[in-house]
């Protein structure tokens, strides 16, 4: 889509300024989990931060290798079935699978450290731009209804239910979502079709959750911190977002959750207070418009396992 070439480019033009500076390019160790107390501290001081901190665990240069793909490679850009792409306790018989788009991919260096730690599988399940949520979108890129997603959505919901792994959760990019040329999804459209996912997947054997959808920014935070270094807070953006194209469907996603008896992961307290700040502490927070990085989702990681701490289980 657009807004994905855009990004691209954005990141392109940053990384070309550290290039020209001279700046290393080495991957940043990821960091571990922080407590919720530690997490709820930086957020909450984050809109006080007016300048670009010198100790930036990733520095803005160096910002376009902070994304999940560089930590965690996918093949051929994405992970088509339950043998694709196999984190975690590799061996382990149990399973957590993450299910959806590039807003499921996104979270694996903070679910990762869990699967590790509690010894399950984790494994991702990930179409770019294919939602979790049983909808079939107009693609604004290609100009036609997005069927290939469809039929993806479907048979990877098949073999999920073969499979029957321990946790599905769920997680989806719902701003900028069309359902048809020109007409954003409506609330109650997009509830309805996640509840369809939801419906065919839980069980028994199998736990589901919906991973609720990060704020979107109103402009690219990498592009604007290096426009606005001393006036950070110029490249914030109002939470919850409020411009019609990047308003995200949480409000939908937490009543399917609610109608269907699962749990809800609400993953804004985790980044934003009445504002989003493009930095927490000493991190950049967002990657571009509409992903966090991988070095503040590993930040995350504490703070994800204790929410999804009903849905696992002792080895």
């Amino acid at each position: 889509m657009l807004r994905r070439r855009l990004s691209i480019a954005v990141l392109s033009c940053v990384a070309t300024v550290g290039l020209l500076a001279g700046v290393a390019y080495a991957l940043a160790p990821l960091p571990k989990g922080a407590s919720a107390t530690r997490v709820a501290q930086l957020v909450g001081a984050s809109h006080k931060i007016t300048s670009i901190p010198s100790n930036l665990v990733v520095p803005l240069s160096d910002i376009a290798k902070d994304g999940t793909a560089n930590y965690f490679k996918v093949p051929s850009g994405q992970c088509p079935t339950l043998t694709s792409c196999v984190y975690g306790s590799t061996t382990a018989k149990r399973s957590i699978v993450i299910f959806g788009d590039s807003h499921a991919y996104m979270w694996v260096p903070a679910i990762n450290p869990i699967a590790v730690k509690d010894k399950y599988k984790f494994i991702l399940l990930y179409e770019n731009d294919c939602p979790a949520a049983s909808v079939t979108y107009w693609d604004t890129q290609t100009h036609a209804y997005a069927t290939a997603c469809s039929a993806w959505r479907s048979a990877a919901i098949a073999a999920l239910n073969a499979a029957r792994p321990s946790v599905v959760l769920l997680a989806s990019l719902t701003a900028l979502r069309y359902s048809a040329p020109g007409k954003l999804f409506t609330s109650t459209l997009w509830q309805y079709g996640l509840e369809s996912t939801i419906s065919k997947l839980k069980s028994k054997s199998t736990k589901v959750a919906v991973i609720g959808d990060i704020n979107t920014m109103n402009e690219s935070p990498p592009l604007c911190l290096a426009s606005y270094p001393s006036a950070v807070q110029k490249c914030a953006s109002p939470y919850p977002n409020t411009v019609p194209t990047n308003a995200n469907l949480n409000s939908a996603e937490q009543a399917a959750a609610k109608n269907q008896g699962i749990r809800y992961l609400s993953t804004s307290k985790w980044i934003c207070t009445t504002t989003c700040s493009p930095i927490v502490g000493n991190m950049i927070v967002y990657l571009n418009n509409w992903h966090i990085t991988a070095t503040y989702a590993a930040f995350l990681s504490k703070v994800m396992a204790t929410d999804l701490g009903p849905l696992l289980t002792a080895p």
